[in-house]
């Protein structure tokens, strides 16, 4: 039986498990539990709208490390959404072996997500050794920290229902969510670094690749790096991890803890994009690498293509990363170029239009 307000309800007549938490709790927890069921209602939506690009992904590419990461990170996020639904929303008769369950999912994924990035990085920078040190100890912090989700998320009965109520220990959720983003801006600034000198070059002079800047020449070139080579996911990522890390701090649960699902959904989704974008498959509103690569070539000792154009001399397209922009874009790669003369050819002896 269960008391309240000095009457006693059958637990059957309870109309809501609410009713034993204190009212400002119970304005947090629905405003956390509306917010996880529309976040997840976008993830089932994303699966279900790229299940053929998965399928396309899977029966016509090399079944790889990082394919079975993306799949991994699908899965086990999708799993760890509808499991915490049911956590919130349906009885449950062992919250505690429940919640543990949803941490062991929560950790794969990042662990998962992590190691996508990481594997972009060290590709990115074709395995160069301190790279590789640097940011896999970057990446094992992160996994080592997102074994701590067994310690800090903990779920219990909500009074003598059979609902359930989920609880934050301890104070290890404040670095964890440091240590992420900490990694995050890393990977970030290390693509975009990367990215900003293939299209500059590597071996041009300080006065080379400064005086863009200045002038306002490099502004396409840095516009293209953040679009083109998927540079906003990114940082989006990086933007909504520090949203995560300030209400964290500032705020207690389940407020704090809140926006988490938004994260991890936003970061799956956008993770998956680039992916697909990398292989070359889906629908993405900004055209690929191969499409504008001849607006972006750079001349072999590095110099931007506006100087290429001011001294005359011939321009070379440079080397493009397999895992950076996929094995469909790079056999694209020269059929391209071989067909762009043509087409500027035919362009500049078409006839006007007599309307004009």
């Amino acid at each position: 039986m269960a008391t309240v307000s000095n009457t006693t309800i059958p637990p059957t007549d309870v109309p809501t498990p609410l009713i034993f938490l204190p009212p400002h709790l119970v304005h947090e927890v629905l405003v956390a539990t509306y917010i996880h069921l529309g976040t997840i209602s976008v993830l089932v939506w994303d699966i279900i709208n790229n299940l053929r690009n998965d399928f396309h992904l899977l029966s016509s590419f090399r079944l790889g490390i990082p394919t079975c990461i993306y799949i991994t990170t699908r899965i086990s996020l999708l799993a760890y959404g509808l499991g915490r639904t049911v956590l919130l929303t349906a009885p449950v008769e062992n919250c505690t072996k429940f919640e543990n369950a949803l941490n062991s999912l929560l950790a794969v994924f990042m662990a998962s997500t992590t190691c996508f990035f990481y594997i972009r990085i060290c590709t990115l920078y074709a395995m160069n050794k301190y790279i590789v040190a640097f940011f896999g100890m970057l990446w094992l912090s992160t996994v080592a920290m997102s074994a701590t989700f067994s310690r800090t998320f903990a779920a219990e009965h909500i009074g003598s229902t059979q609902y359930c109520i989920e609880k934050v220990h301890g104070n290890l959720l404040g670095p964890t969510a440091n240590v992420l983003l900490v990694n995050a801006v890393l990977v970030y600034l290390a693509i975009t670094y990367k990215s900003y000198c293939t299209f500059i070059g590597t071996n041009s002079s300080v006065k080379v690749k400064t005086t863009p800047l200045f002038l306002g020449i490099s502004l396409p070139v840095l516009s293209k790096v953040v679009l083109l080579d998927t540079q906003l996911y990114c940082l989006i990522i990086v933007l909504t991890n520090a949203v995560l890390v300030f209400t964290i701090s500032a705020f207690d649960p389940p407020t704090s803890t809140a926006p988490i699902i938004f994260h991890l959904v936003l970061t799956n989704v956008l993770s998956g994009r680039i992916y697909r974008d990398i292989k070359g498959i889906g629908s993405s509103d900004f055209p690929t690498i191969t499409q504008v690569e001849f607006e972006l070539s750079v001349r072999r000792n590095g110099a931007h293509p506006s100087f290429a154009r001011s001294t005359g001399e011939r321009t070379s397209i440079p080397d493009l990363d397999p895992l950076q922009y996929g094995n469909a874009n790079l056999s694209t790669h020269s059929s391209t170029r071989e067909r762009l003369p043509a087409a500027r050819n035919e362009k500049r002896s078409s006839p006007r239009d007599p309307k004009s």
